[in-house]
C-alpha cells in the first residue's frame, strides 16, 4: 500500500516530527510512503534518518530570489495549487495542515484523510483566514486526531500521539551538572507558546536559587535528548497544543517537568503524580520549580512517575491505530 503525506514545509516542529515517525514506522512494516511538501529542501535536514521518500515541489532557491527581484511572492493559493499538482498517485492521501487540505482534495488522489494535530484556526490572527482553516474541516476527509480533545472537537477518529523511546531515553553517560541548577525551557517566539510568561517566571526563580537556563537551538535529537538527561527540570508554559511533545520527551528522558495547565499536555501531565502543574504566572511557576530542585523526594517521584507514563505513550502505539483507520475506510 502506498501512503503519502502532504506538507506545507518539513522544517523542525511537533507536527513534522509526528510525520516523519509515523512515516518511518509505516515503512518498516513494508509500506510505501511518500511525503509531499512546497518547503525548501534542507528544511528537513533536522530529522535522521527519513525513510520515505521526499517530493520536493517547491520553489526552488533561484525560483525565490527571482520572484523577490520582481517584488512577487507566492501567495497560499500558489502554494496549494503546486502541492496539488504533484501530489503522487497513491492508495492512501493524508493531509497534515489546514491549507494542505485543499491540495489533498484538489488532487482527488487515493482516499483522503486529514491528520488533525491542533484546532489551527487559533493560529491565525485574520478572520478570513480563520474561517479558511475552519472550513477544511468540512470537506470529504476522515479526520484522524492526535489527542482526545481534538477528537472531541473534530468528531474524528483517535490515533492519539506519543513518543519514539528508542529515541529519547534515559542515558547511561548523562550527567546531572549540580549547582547552578539547569532549567531547560523552549523559546518558540510563537504568541500562544508562552514565552514572556517562561522568560519572567525564570528571572523569579533566580531571586530564589543559583540557576541557568537551557534553550535548546538547532540541536539534533541526540543534542536534545543528551539536554534533557542533563538538566534538572524543563518548564513548560504553553496555552495550547494538539498534543504537546517536549513534556513527554522529558518524562521519557527521566527529566522532571513543570508546566502550566494546557490543552493537550493535560492528556498525560498530573499535577503532583509525574509533574507540577502550576497557575499560569511566574511567580506559581518559579515556586513549582523551586520545589522540584530542592526535594529530592518529589523529584524522584516526579523522574519515577514520567518514565511510566512515557512507556505508555510508546509511538508503536499510535502506528497500530493509524493502520487499523486506514484499513477499514
Amino acid at each position: 500500500m502506498h501512503v503519502n503525506f502532504n506538507s506545507v514545509d518539513l522544517s523542525l516542529s511537533g507536527g513534522n516530527r509526528f510525520i516523519f515517525e509515523l512515516s518511518n514506522s509505516l515503512v518498516d512494516r513494508g509500506y510505501k510512503v511518500t511525503i509531499t511538501h512546497v518547503g525548501l529542501k534542507y528544511y528537513h535536514n533536522w530529522f535522521s534518518p527519513i525513510k520515505a521518500e521526499i517530493i520536493d515541489c517547491g520553489y526552488s532557491v533561484p525560483e525565490r530570489a527571482f520572484l523577490r527581484l520582481i517584488s512577487k511572492r507566492p501567495s497560499m493559493r500558489d502554494m496549494e495549487i503546486r502541492l496539488s499538482r504533484n501530489v503522487p498517485d497513491c492508495d492512501v492521501n493524508v493531509a497534515t495542515y489546514c491549507m494542505t487540505a485543499y491540495s489533498t482534495v484538489e488532487s482527488r488522489k487515493g482516499r483522503m484523510f486529514y491528520l488533525v494535530q491542533n484546532y489551527e484556526p487559533w493560529f491565525f490572527d485574520d478572520k478570513s483566514t480563520q474561517e479558511r482553516a475552519s472550513a477544511t474541516y468540512d470537506m470529504p476527509l476522515k479526520k484522524l486526531c492526535v489527542s482526545r480533545w481534538l477528537t472531541e472537537k473534530m468528531n474524528g477518529e483517535y490515533i492519539g500521539n506519543g513518543v519514539n523511546l528508542r529515541r529519547f531515553r534515559l542515558l547511561s553517560s548523562g550527567q546531572k551538572s549540580g549547582y547552578p541548577f539547569r532549567v531547560m525551557a523552549f523559546l518558540r517566539n510563537i504568541p500562544w507558546k508562552g514565552d514572556k510568561l517562561i522568560v519572567d517566571a525564570i528571572n523569579v526563580l533566580k531571586t530564589k536559587l543559583p540557576c541557568v537556563v537551557v534553550i535548546p537551538r538547532k540541536v539534533t535529537d541526540e543534542q536534545l535528548v543528551r539536554l534533557y538527561n542533563e538538566s534538572d527540570v524543563l518548564l513548560y508554559a504553553s496555552k495550547f497544543e494538539g498534543f504537546g511533545y517536549s513534556p513527554l520527551e522529558a518524562m521519557a528522558c527521566g527529566l522532571p517537568v513543570v508546566t502550566t495547565k494546557c490543552l493537550g499536555i493535560d492528556e498525560y501531565a498530573q499535577d503532583g503524580i509525574n509533574a507540577l502543574v502550576a497557575d499560569d504566572n511566574p511567580v506559581s511557576l518559579a515556586s513549582a520549580i523551586k520545589a522540584v530542585l530542592i526535594d529530592e523526594k518529589l523529584k524522584s517521584k516526579l523522574v519515577k512517575a514520567g518514565l511510566e507514563t512515557a512507556k505508555q505513550y510508546d509511538f508503536e502505539k499510535v502506528v497500530d491505530r493509524f493502520e487499523s483507520c486506514i484499513g477499514s475506510s
